[in-house]
């Protein structure tokens, strides 16, 4: 895999903290000596970052823990994509002296990303040794049409609203939100040239970077030359105008909010957007059958069938009798509530919809931000509030706005199975203004709607208060001499992931909500389509044609 001008670095850090110092600081040193060469680092570092890397015999966390980390921050190296075992070394114990820990890692920094973005290490079994081999896979990055995503650097452009004004000014037959969707549509190419004008950011800024030391290099010998002057000014406003769409496109892809100010260091961002790239991606999985499925066509068809069954699958339903729910549940939403929940929707309620929606949150199917919508209102404002009236008046929502994107969060630190994966659905940017002014109403009754145990999600009430109960209840439950008791660890999955709408619909018009609102929340709960990004590409897809969000869609998710 290696070229004559990548760098590998083979370590082996010493048993004790205080001389694994030396290596800390050598690899400290040697990371500010290169920059733009690929680099691995890999090897027996005697060292854990934290006690999930290790299991078995007592072990505290130390300062040889935050030295690595300090380390991994100093040096910008990031732990590459592994599979296989989750701890490298075992003691050969047993019993209670019995100790693993991940001892053993490959890391590289921003660059071997960059060109190596598919490869990662496999953490075999130790067999007759006490350490576990690693061995580095993967190959050259396969080149596809990725999905179209909106850069929110454009709209610092001259000619961003020139382009969106010459689309929008054509006329579409059709409901309001076909005309906003299909507009939408003929907008991608532009957008997708204009960027293509923009060039290589980064290199911009080198470029911007070096020509301005050589103006000022020049200024140092001739001080009261007007014209370097002048020249050095431009320059300057060249290399701030490049630094700035570079930090906005680097800071929307690493989705950093905690950076308002301060120094603009690109370095950060580059290492953010290579560590979220390297954990989204997926490149062996196991099925059920237990054989290892390696090829991206089988792992996405393993993921594509795995929530086939979960979103879509037939499943034999059990209705509950709602004669049960009637003496708690009738006449709880009064008259006058369910009145202003139906109450119309006022242009301004959709404006501050869509501006309180961050600018650096994950695209829908369509792929544009809020910073689009934002930056393009006084042009589009008009027609897409009408679209979102349109839908409050009839209560159908075109399939083009009720599909998302899956994408796949590990649940734990080495997943191996689909299952090992939490599914987040990432909507467009209309069906989020739609469900957030519907979850904004809803609000105002919740507190009589929901049981006094539940308490997240719950405006005024707080998740924490659970949790302290929970400790209070639990404190000594192990002591000698106490009455026998036992405690149930219920798992919710399976109700979260499989709440369907007959229920909810049947549920919702005892509290008192009235018809109309009903068809409004059955629209935006019917999942239509469901599809999945890898590699920056979508593919598969999964339908539920009868249930609801399964737990996986957008604000009244946890409401529901």
């Amino acid at each position: 895999m290696c070229s004559f001008v990548d760098l590998v670095t083979v370590v082996y850090g010493a048993n004790d903290a205080i001389s694994r110092r030396g290596l800390w600081q050598k690899l400290v040193l040697l990371a500010n000596s290169i920059s733009d060469i690929p680099w691995i680092v890999g090897g027996d570092f005697n060292a854990v970052l934290d006690m999930s890397e290790v299991c078995g015999a007592s072990a505290d966390i130390h300062l040889a823990m935050t030295e690595f980390r300090d380390c991994l921050l100093d040096t910008g190296l990031i732990h590459l994509p592994v599979q296989g075992e989750r701890f490298s070394w075992h003691n050969c114990s047993e019993g209670d002296r019995s100790l693993w820990k991940r001892l053993d890692r490959l890391l590289v920094n921003d660059v071997w990303l960059s060109q190596w973005p598919n490869s990662y290490y496999h953490c075999l079994n130790a067999r007759t040794s006490d350490h576990s081999p690693l061995v580095i896979r993967g190959d050259t990055a396969t080149h596809t049409v990725s999905m179209f995503r909106f850069d929110n650097y454009l709209t610092m452009s001259s000619d961003f609203t020139p382009s969106v004004q010459n689309i929008w000014r054509h006329r579409i037959e059709g409901t309001a939100m076909y005309a906003v969707t299909r507009k939408l549509r003929a907008l991608k190419p532009v957008f997708r040239s204009l960027r293509q004008k923009k060039g290589d950011l980064s290199l911009n800024v080198k470029l911007a970077a070096e020509f301005l030391g050589k103006v000022q290099q020049l200024l140092e010998g001739d001080r009261h030359n007007t014209f370097l002057i002048r020249l050095e000014k431009c320059c300057k406003l060249v290399f701030f105008r490049a630094t700035k769409l570079e930090q906005n496109m680097l800071q929307q892809r690493a989705k950093i909010q905690w950076l308002k100010g301060g120094d603009q260091c690109s370095r950060i961002f580059f290492r953010k957007v290579a560590m979220r790239r390297a954990a989204k991606r997926v490149f062996q999985i196991t099925n059920e059958a237990g054989r290892i499925l390696t090829e991206h066509d089988e792992v996405v068809d393993e993921f594509v069938s795995f929530f086939q069954r979960l979103l879509g699958g037939e499943r034999r339903r059990e209705f509950l009798d709602l004669r049960y729910l009637r003496p708690w549940a009738r006449h709880v939403v009064t008259p006058d509530e369910s009145t202003k929940l139906v109450r119309s929707v006022t242009r301004e309620e959709i404006k501050d919809a869509f501006f309180d929606i961050a600018e650096d949150k994950a695209p829908g199917p369509d792929g544009y931000s809020s910073g689009f919508y934002k930056a393009a209102w006084p042009v589009i404002g008009e027609e897409v509030v009408k679209a979102i009236l349109e839908f409050f008046t009839t209560g159908r929502l075109l399939k083009q706005v009720n599909t998302t994107i899956l994408a796949l969060i590990p649940k734990v630190r080495m997943p191996s199975l689909v299952s090992d994966f939490r599914p987040i659905s990432c909507c467009n940017v209309l069906y989020k203004v739609i469900t957030k002014i519907i979850v904004q109403r809803l609000r105002s009754v919740l507190d009589k709607m929901i049981s006094p145990s539940q308490n997240a999600f719950v405006p005024g009430r707080s998740i924490g208060d659970n949790i302290l109960l929970a400790q209070e209840m639990f404190s000594g439950y192990n002591r000698q001499g106490l009455p026998m008791r036992c405690a149930l660890k219920v798992d919710l999955r399976k109700a979260y992931d499989t709440v369907e709408w007959d229920f909810l619909s049947a549920v919702l018009h005892l509290f008192g909500f009235r018809p109309s609102l009903l068809v409004g929340l059955r629209s935006v709960s019917l999942l239509l389509c469901s599809r999945f990004a890898s590699m920056g590409t979508l593919t598969g897809s999964s339908r539920a044609p009868g249930g609801c969000d399964r737990g996986i869609r957008c604000p009244h998710s946890c409401l529901f």
